[in-house]
Parts: C-alpha cells; structure tokens; sequence
C-alpha cells in the first residue's frame, strides 16, 4: 500500500509517499503510475520555483518506493504559490485514495 502523508507547519510544506500500491504488477500498476506523476508535477513545480528564487528551502528526495518533497517559501506572497502547488497535489490524491482505498492511504498531518 502506498501511504501518503503531507504535512503544512506555516510555509513548510511536506508530502511523504513510502511503499507500493500493489494494485497491479510493476511496470504496469496505474495507482502508482499516478501517484508517481503527481509527485513529479509537484518537484518540477518546485524546482522552477527554486530557479525563480522563491524558496528558502527545498529538498526532493526518491528512491524505489519512496518520495519526500519539502519546500518553504521565502515570503507569504511567494508561498501562495507553494501551497497551492502542494495543496492541488495532496488534494489529488486524496481523490485517488477514495477510489482505490486498497492500494493508496492518504493523511493530512496537523
């Protein structure tokens, strides 16, 4: 199962996705397929923000069943776009969770 947490402490934004979805065999899986280029939107949306100069911090991370993408803006102006990028990004796969509650959990950490 893939787990999902994402996490917004002020302008620290943070999605954590460990695991597999198990909802088909590798390479033809289409939960993880999603997940995944949910999750390669997400950090190019914030590599081009680094470019732009609108981070003070960023760090993407991925290796085989894991990915951890964490940015925070440098100012309120500049984090609405932040948010809005991870908040489109949980907020997908929330919906992917409610329709294939076996393969993807979802949490909003506070």
């Amino acid at each position: 199962m893939l787990e999902v947490r994402q996490k917004n402490d002020g302008m620290l934004h943070t999605l954590i996705i460990n695991g597999h979805a198990d909802h088909e065999v590798k390479g033809k899986d289409i939960v993880c397929a999603g997940v995944s280029a949910l999750a390669m939107s997400l950090r190019n949306a914030m590599e081009y923000a680094e470019k732009e100069d609108m981070l003070d911090i960023y760090h993407a991370y991925g290796r085989d069943g894991y990915c951890e993408i964490k940015a925070k803006a440098k100012d309120e102006y500049k984090d609405m776009a932040v948010s809005l990028a991870f908040y489109q990004t949980g907020n997908t796969i929330k919906a992917l969770s409610e329709e294939y509650p076996e393969n993807i959990s979802y949490e909003f950490l506070k």
